[in-house]
């Protein structure tokens, strides 16, 4: 289990334009003033409660490059939004395996039934004769 006292790395984003950003920081270049972050999940705030949705749309392994100028606050993630964060990116690779293992099993479904048709393309044909 994860402890999330100790993440000192999922940080929340306060960006120019209103938005709440939770990401994982990965580097700071301060001589270029770019914040270096990856799975950012933005989060939407309502009379209904929050919620996490993702703010890029990308590969995961991919750095998200934030520009230092359009931040106005970064903290330390509270404990219960860092909780929601990682069941979030646990579900979400969960999901693309999910996806990844149906799309590899439609496919051995398709090599089986090419093995099963030439499989019974090569058993004889009952003699109708034999039958009667």
């Amino acid at each position: 289990m994860m402890n999330y006292d100790d993440d000192e790395f999922l940080i929340t984003y306060r960006l120019v334009d209103g938005t709440y950003l939770i990401a994982e920081e990965v580097d700071i270049n301060e001589e270029n003033g770019v914040i270096y972050v990856s799975n950012p999940l933005e989060l939407l705030r309502s009379s209904e409660g929050c919620k996490l949705i993702p703010w890029v749309i990308g590969d995961d392994d991919m750095c998200v490059e934030l520009n230092a100028n359009n931040i106005i606050a970064r903290s330390e993630t509270t404990k219960l939004i860092s909780e929601y964060y990682y069941k979030y990116i646990a579900y979400d690779n969960i999901m693309k395996a999910m996806y990844n293992k149906e799309d590899d099993n439609d496919n051995d479904q398709v090599d089986n039934l090419d093995s099963l048709d030439s499989f019974f393309s090569k058993l004889e044909k009952p003699n109708r004769l034999d039958y009667n």
